[in-house]
């Protein structure tokens, strides 16, 4: 697919344009997440308080419970292998995999919108 020089540039004004948008309901969302996470919390409570399991309201099931986490890690195992094994190797050769990744980050405070787009190598 070939994108005209146009087209691209309509697209970063575009994009641009949204952005003090999406901000604007960002910053309505996170008010209104607070004020849910204070009444999480006071569920939360509750439910520890009691020994109640699962509680639910209005559709979300809360859960309480305790589970057992057992990180892996190279270092941790590295620590129950032989220190000259190429265990790690050949395991990475075996298991590896790469993938490509697309990221949109926003700007730094400082640096706000451009007029024209930043293109990098």
């Amino acid at each position: 697919m070939s994108v005209t020089k146009s087209t691209f540039n309509k697209a970063c004004k575009a994009f641009l344009q949204t952005q003090p948008v999406i901000q604007e309901k960002k910053d309505q969302l996170k008010a209104v997440q607070k004020e849910s996470k204070a009444h999480v919390a006071i569920i939360k409570t509750y439910m520890t308080a009691n020994d109640v399991t699962e509680f639910t309201v209005g559709g979300f099931t809360f859960t309480n419970d305790i589970s057992e986490r057992l990180p892996w890690s190279e270092k941790n195992v590295a620590q129950l292998i032989e220190p000259d094994s190429d265990f790690f190797e050949r395991y990475r050769e075996q298991f590896a995999k790469t993938k490509q990744q697309f990221k949109c980050r926003p700007p730094k405070r400082q640096r706000e919108a451009e007029d024209e787009p930043v293109h990098s190598a």
